[in-house]
């Protein structure tokens, strides 16, 4: 590793992880885990599908990690639905003329050779704890120099790290794809004797609230929820994120017409009116038979 990238000072904090997984979700005639959720094809679901990621087309290469729902009116059922895989996040109490998705991608990998737990030092001086890996890894290096590791797994995944100093804004779900699409340029193959990273148990929750008030045909976004876990060890890994979202009509639906009061009434005969009354309450009665 370059000595710049080693001495850099390591400004990450607790947002989101500089490598952190984006979540594809595609909406259509059927997609979901096993194909068995229909979701309406509708503004609202392709706003939230556009804000996730650009992995939407690609959803049929990674259709066992992925699973869906959509619920019209409330969000109990999505709710259970992010409860029963795991995730703690909720959608808050909506309307019934509202609409509500979640989905979430889970990809669990063995490595392709098991490593060894070892202590580490980081370039800030600190220890922590560590998997040293020296068979199943293949190394590059960016156009800059820095060293790239592709630990190779069981089940044929390629998972890929890399030094990097910064952050990520919490609220931008796609900046980890481009910024992994950008610094992945240029990779060339290259030679390393081992590689070591920290081993790693994370969680991020947030509200993604650049997208509240994003309107389409009639459907104003309210809430828009993101969780990611992320379980890394010298055995293998576990990259789980979660989204969910709700959106209200922005226009009143249809409601019945009830009249509970003093009303006019008028006929019309060829656009003339012909007859015109104001019926106040004490003429409210059933007349019967005319």
């Amino acid at each position: 590793m370059p000595s710049d990238a080693r001495e850099a000072k390591d400004e990450s904090n607790d947002s989101k992880p500089d490598w952190a997984p984006t979540l594809p979700i595609q909406f259509g005639e059927r997609v979901g885990n096993r194909g068995e959720v229909d979701f309406p094809n509708n503004p609202f679901a392709k706003c939230i599908e556009e804000s996730f990621s650009t992995l939407a087309g690609e959803i049929g290469s990674i259709q066992k990690y992925y699973k869906s729902k959509f619920q019209r009116g409330g969000v109990d059922r999505i709710n259970e639905f992010l409860k029963q895989n795991g995730f703690t996040i909720e959608l808050q109490p909506m309307s019934q003329n509202s609409i509500a998705v979640a989905a979430l991608i889970n990809i669990p990998v063995k490595w392709k050779f098991e490593g060894e737990s070892v202590s580490m030092n980081l370039a800030s001086g600190e220890t922590v704890a560590g998997a040293l890996m020296e068979a199943g890894v293949l190394y590059y290096e960016r156009a800059d120099g820095v060293p790239v590791a592709e630990l190779q797994t069981e089940g044929g995944e390629r998972v890929f790290m890399t030094r990097y100093v910064g952050s990520i804004p919490t609220n931008d779900a796609t900046a980890a794809r481009v910024l992994a699409e950008r610094l992945k340029a240029g990779m060339r193959r290259a030679l390393y004797a081992s590689l070591t990273f920290p081993k790693t148990k994370y969680e991020w929750k947030g509200e993604l609230e650049d997208m509240h008030g994003v309107s389409a045909n009639g459907w104003t976004i309210g809430q828009f929820q993101l969780q990611q876990r992320i379980f890394m060890n010298h055995k293998g890994a576990s990259f789980e994120a979660t989204g969910a979202g709700g959106a209200e009509r922005s226009f009143r639906l249809p409601q019945p017409m009830v009249i509970d009061g003093p009303f006019l009434v008028w006929v019309e005969t060829n656009r003339v009116i012909s007859f015109a009354g104001l019926i106040s309450k004490q003429h409210m009665a059933d007349p019967g038979d005319f």
